[in-house]
Parts: structure tokens; sequence; C-alpha cells
């Protein structure tokens, strides 16, 4: 239970002192909870079929 309690802490945290786009907040918020569902391992395989072939910020070239 602790563990819940702490990701809603920083769910609401998040909200509270955030400012800027608000699809930027829900996609955020989505993660979080979804990592902690399904672990970080299942977020790296989504992110990475989501981008693949295309450059990131940085100039990272997902293959």
């Amino acid at each position: 239970m602790k563990k819940t309690d702490e990701l809603f802490q920083i769910a609401q945290t998040a909200i509270y002192n955030y400012s800027g786009d608000i699809d930027v907040l829900n996609s955020a918020l989505g993660m979080l909870f979804t990592g902690h569902y399904y672990g970080w391992r299942f977020l790296y395989i989504v992110h990475l079929k989501q981008h693949k072939g295309t450059k990131s910020p940085i100039g990272f070239v997902y293959s």
C-alpha cells in the first residue's frame, strides 16, 4: 500500500507544480501509472516501437 501512496503523491505534486501543455502532463502521468503496472521493460519496448526510424531532439536516431 505504501508504494501506491508514493505514486499518488508523485502524481499530485506533478499536477500542482506543472505549468505547460496539458497533453504533456497527461502523457507523463499515463506513463507513470503504466510503468508502475507493467514495468519499465514494457515502456521501453513501446517507446522504441513508437519512435523507430525517427530522430530525437538531441540527435539520436532510433533504429
